[in-house]
């Protein structure tokens, strides 16, 4: 998607991670340019396989075997070395330094997620080395990541020379991934969106291309949004009503068509073409346009038109040659206009099969009196089908709009609520209005019935925290898994309906893994301080998951009535 083709060629790389965290590999080479090889180290801190874990010997996942392939990969020709999501220190010394030493000839070297002490060789070499500061920085023009804490993209990527080498490191902020090697999921699952996973990759891409330099050419310096907007805070009149200022800004936006202009860091060196892509968060619908005027030589600038309507999106814009993608650029806009709404509100956040749903929003008003709007509302299931929608008109007023859904029959555990506000009259819309109109969205979980009881496949899963995890589930339910059962919480509901399966949550679990004495089961079934413990907590999530869930619960994996077969607890409980 970012660089395929890439301009001069695909780069030539050695991926070096824990092999659970390799599918980041492929990732990103569906959306860069690469040539590729990989080497799968048994885990973050260890080369070779753990004999302890595994007793038998893996094909080819000895510590020695595996070093011989780092050793034959890097007497190879190469444009960057990736290191990711491990303790460099588990490299032998010689083996680093005969890294580095490609490095200074010109290789590019990109780690991520070092798992080393601050103290390490590879943070001291790191920090003696200059910094590169006469190219535009590689997260310039990344959208947003969605990282953990703030998710500076300035505070997470460095880079470095080493001779005539380029050392590029990212530490992202939160705990490693445990199944990702080259970008970091946010710290709520819920926030979780293919928008931040895509712009995730972005970074990435743009890190191994810096590296290998193949972005020190023309650059995309700056996207913006250059529409009139009417007046700006220090030319207004201190005396003006807010409601005419608001009356001046609505009478410029209104147009067919939104003017952009990129500027770039140095004059074209030749013709290009450009492409542009509009994207919104938790949709699937991507906007695509190819500007029919190709770039001069020698311009510092390119002005185009996207027609698209007032709302939150993420415009991504390519500067292409005859060989590939020369460069790209990403940005977040909040693009101003009428109509549009706020205070988007739910009657209630649960659903039967068989119900109704009252959805509320406050339009803000416009002055000129002969423009109308619409507000249509529809909700989406788990499968993606439209289960209901409604349209209400709106005057030039504005205020509140109040609208009703009536629903029949769901199976979806989750439905999806999309409200969206488009000029002129309510009529049918196209997905190409929709996608350039001012919306929101909200999720209301499902009270399914139970249902008979059939033979269905369960996968067992810990609870999806990560980018992978969502592919993986994707995986299954093309594979005819119908149930997941992971630890109770939202995340597990929303994620799981998301991918068409249901979940079977887990409220608690009683496995025991020793028994004291080898006859007390600890914690004993027949405690009574531990029965009224564990039913405050039973009762308590299964209340939570009432809504959202299908009736079925789980008390995990591997209870047993002690942990010896020929054994019961023979505690005093049991024995009173």
């Amino acid at each position: 998607m970012w660089a395929k083709p890439l301009a001069d060629g695909p780069i030539r790389a050695l991926f070096i991670a824990p092999r659970f965290t390799l599918g980041d590999v492929a990732q990103i080479a569906a959306r860069l340019d690469i040539q590729y090889e990989t080497v799968a180290l048994w885990n973050a801190h260890n080369i070779g396989y753990d004999p302890v874990a595994c007793p038998s010997l893996p094909e080819g996942g000895s510590r020695e075997q595996l070093l011989g392939r780092i050793e034959d990969a890097l007497n190879k020709r190469l444009d960057v070395i990736v290191l990711g999501n491990f303790d460099t220190d588990i490299l032998p010394e010689e083996l680093f330094s005969d890294m580095l030493d490609k490095v200074a000839k010109g290789t590019g070297l990109v780690i991520v997620h070092p798992r080393n002490s601050n103290d390490s060789p590879l943070h001291v070499v790191f920090e003696a080395l200059p910094a590169v500061e006469d190219i535009l920085p590689f997260w310039h023009g990344v959208a947003e990541c969605s990282l953990p804490g703030d998710g500076l993209l300035a505070d997470v990527g460095y880079i470095r020379a080493h001779r005539d080498g380029r050392i590029v490191m990212l530490q992202y902020p939160g705990d490693a991934p445990r199944n990702h090697c080259l970008i970091q999921p946010p710290a709520a699952a819920l926030d979780m969106d293919a928008l931040h996973e895509e712009n995730n990759y972005a970074l990435v891409a743009r890190a191994i291309c810096v590296a290998a330099k193949r972005l020190d050419g023309v650059r995309i310096a700056s996207l913006q949004d250059i529409a009139p907007a009417g007046p700006q805070e220090d030319e207004i009149p201190p005396d003006l009503y807010p409601e005419f200022i608001q009356a001046m800004r609505d009478s410029v936006v209104a147009q067919p068509a939104r003017p952009f202009l990129f500027t770039l860091n140095r004059p074209a060196d030749r013709r290009y073409a450009v492409s542009a892509q509009l994207r919104r968060a938790d949709s699937s619908v991507l906007i695509t346009w190819n500007d029919p005027d190709l770039m001069s030589a020698g311009a510092t600038n390119h002005r185009f038109e996207i027609p698209v309507g007032p709302g939150a999106y993420t415009l991504d814009v390519w500067l292409r040659a005859k060989s590939g993608v020369v460069d790209w650029h990403s940005a977040d806009l909040v693009l101003p206009g009428w109509p549009e709404f706020h205070g988007l509100k739910l009657e209630k956040t649960w659903l039967l099969p068989n119900d109704s749903l009252e959805v509320s929003l406050e339009v803000r008003p416009v002055a000129n009196h002969t423009r109308e709007a619409a507000v249509y509302v529809r909700a989406v299931d788990g499968y993606g089908r439209v289960v209901s929608d409604t349209t209400a008109n709106v005057s030039h007023k504005g205020g509140t709009v109040r609208l009703r859904l009536h629903f029949s029959d769901l199976l979806s555990a989750l439905v999806r609520i999309e409200a969206f506000a488009l000029e002129g009259a309510p009529r049918v819309f196209s997905e190409w209005e929709l996608h350039s109109a001012c919306r929101e969205t909200r999720y209301v979980s499902v009270r399914q019935r139970p249902g008979p009881t059939v033979l269905d496949m369960v996968a067992a899963a810990p609870e999806p925290r990560e980018y992978a995890a969502m592919h993986y589930l994707r995986q299954m339910a093309e594979m005819n898994v119908r149930w997941l059962h992971a630890p109770a919480g939202e995340p597990a509901i929303v994620l799981a309906a998301r991918q068409q399966l249901r979940l079977l949550p887990q409220v608690d679990n009683e496995a025991v893994a020793a028994a004291r004495r080898g006859r007390h089961r600890e914690p004993c079934l027949m405690n009574p301080a531990f029965r009224e413990k564990n039913g405050e907590i039973i009762r308590d999530t299964t209340l939570r998951h009432w809504a959202g869930g299908f009736g079925r619960y789980s008390l995990g994996n591997g209870n047993c009535l002690s942990p010896v077969s020929p054994y019961v607890c023979q505690c005093r409980h049991c024995l009173a």
